[in-house]
């Protein structure tokens, strides 16, 4: 926050730490000396660069980096919204330590301050708010002709937005122990995360009370797909009226309570079962 507010009104800097001051001032200098890049600032190219790497500990070269709009783009992941104990460790992680020939599987991951950094109550986010739109793809073992189609298909939209990069150079460039901003950032981000598991045991603990509902226990992510029984009855209804148990299920729910659910067989889950969302 301290960082995109200061780059949106500049004379804020004077009120914050030296370390937001510092990446602020870098960003603002970017844009003066590249006012249109269809990729995005090299700046932050340079640290989403350093980020992967040492993030997955491989090699990652700048040229593979491409910013996007994430959300509008299309683009939405979820890389921080662990609620376990387990790392989170990338599908690019994976593909670069695997024997030949699977560490050549052509490969396209992306990341999004967009999505995946909030609070469930609140939306709250420690590298920027909601409505900036912001990310970033890397292409890794992308055949030459296809990766220029894919410029080719981004430049279409113009250049990623100014505030989307800061904020994604916030994420990827966060305080480091020396800085003065590193304790204050460390507490927040410890918080919101304590929260988040706090919140996400409510939800699992709240859909197993309800008869026919079966939700594990979540370890990432906003979403839950509890699983649920539904009637023998229910089932040859719906089969008889040509859609998913879980649709049927979802339609009775939205005309009796007003409640409207989203359906597994929607997002792949087995149709054999039913899901809501």
């Amino acid at each position: 926050m301290q960082v995109t507010s200061s780059v949106g009104y500049p004379p804020l800097m004077k009120l914050l730490p030296s370390d937001a001051v510092e990446r602020a001032t870098a960003i603002l200098n970017e844009k003066k000396r590249e006012e249109i890049v269809l990729d995005g600032f090299k700046l932050v190219r340079e640290h989403v660069t350093n980020f992967i790497s040492q993030r997955d500990n491989v090699t990652t070269h700048m040229d593979d980096i491409l910013l996007t709009d994430a959300v509008s783009a299309g683009l939405s992941v979820f890389q921080l919204t662990l609620v376990s104990s387990e790392p989170f460790i990338s599908v690019r992680k994976v593909v670069a330590e695997m024997h030949h020939p699977f560490n050549k599987v052509e490969l396209i991951s992306f990341n999004s301050i967009s999505k995946g950094k909030g609070d469930f109550k609140a939306g709250l986010r420690f590298t920027n708010e909601p409505t900036l739109r912001g990310g970033y793809m890397e292409i890794y073992n992308i055949d030459p002709a296809i990766r220029a189609v894919l410029v080719q298909l981004l430049s279409v939209k113009q250049c990623p937005n100014l505030m989307g990069q800061v904020g994604l150079y916030a994420m990827v460039n966060p305080p480091i122990v020396v800085e003065p901003s590193y304790t204050l950032f460390e507490r927040e981000k410890l918080a919101i995360f304590s929260n988040r598991k706090i919140v996400a045991d409510k939800i699992v603990k709240f859909l197993n009370s309800i008869p026919g509902f079966y939700q594990p226990k979540l370890e990432a992510g906003f979403v839950v797909f509890p699983k649920i029984t539904i009637p023998e009855k229910a089932v040859t209804l719906a089969v008889n009226a040509g859609t998913f148990p879980d649709v049927f299920y979802s339609l009775e729910l939205l005309e009796a309570t007003g409640i409207y659910v989203e359906v597994g067989s929607g997002y792949g889950l087995p149709s054999n079962q039913s899901h809501i969302k």
